[in-house]
């Protein structure tokens, strides 16, 4: 049977337990759910990878070269995405090197799972921002080559329901097709070479597909 004394004492025990008080101890409290970090909002980095981490991103700003900020969101969720698929591969060694019979019974270790899992998601990530970024700088360079060739042969195709990589081809196909048509046209109202023996009502012989009289024959006496 309790004492008298233990409703009180059960009352007071939340008071007592408040916690870590210093802002070293909340920081550190803070962290005690976390366990591999790969969902964080922050990317995780040790102090002791923080060159390891500057040297990944200097060298795939470097090899890509993002021209302005849209670009650079793609490189900065690549480069996230690189960085997590290192530290699953460092995971899935430290896990086995603590569980020898991993490598014999994968399906059995949960957490060996989840790691793949997590893997394949940032592996996709890094995929698909490489993707994105490449029809972004292909757009712009197809801007740059059109403003320097001149006014637009045609009007570039509605991007709904497409990629922006097929969006940059098919204008791209679009303007080769306008250019040979240009090319093969011949100037309205000049009669061919064989204008002057072409009956009136005869198709005209520059491929319109019409009388002679309303094409090249119009100017024809």
């Amino acid at each position: 049977m309790a004492s008298a004394a233990s409703p009180n004492a059960s009352a007071s025990n939340p008071f007592q337990a408040t916690g870590p008080r210093t802002a070293e101890g909340k920081a550190t409290s803070s962290q005690n759910a976390r366990k591999h970090g790969l969902c964080s909002n922050q990317l995780v980095i040790r102090e002791d990878q923080r060159e390891d981490y500057e040297a990944l991103h200097t060298s795939l700003y470097a090899e890509l070269e993002p021209a302005n900020r849209m670009e650079s969101i793609f490189v900065d969720q690549m480069i996230v995405s690189d960085w997590n698929m290192a530290r699953i591969r460092e995971m899935e060694v430290e896990y086995h090197i603590a569980n020898p019979d991993a490598r014999s019974s994968i399906s059995s270790h949960k957490e060996l799972i989840l790691l793949r899992r997590y893997y394949i998601a940032a592996e996709r990530g890094f995929f698909r921002a490489m993707r994105e970024l490449r029809s972004l700088q292909a757009i712009r360079v197809a801007r740059r080559d059109n403003l320097q060739a001149g006014p637009m042969l045609v009007k570039p195709p509605h991007p709904s329901h497409r990629s922006l990589a097929d969006t940059v081809e098919a204008l791209s196909r679009m303007n080769a097709r306008a250019a040979q048509k240009t090319q093969n046209t011949q100037v309205p109202n000049e009669p061919p070479p064989a204008a002057a023996r072409t009956p009136r009502n005869a198709t005209c012989p520059c491929g319109s597909h019409m009388k002679f009289k309303r094409c090249c024959g119009r100017n024809v006496a």
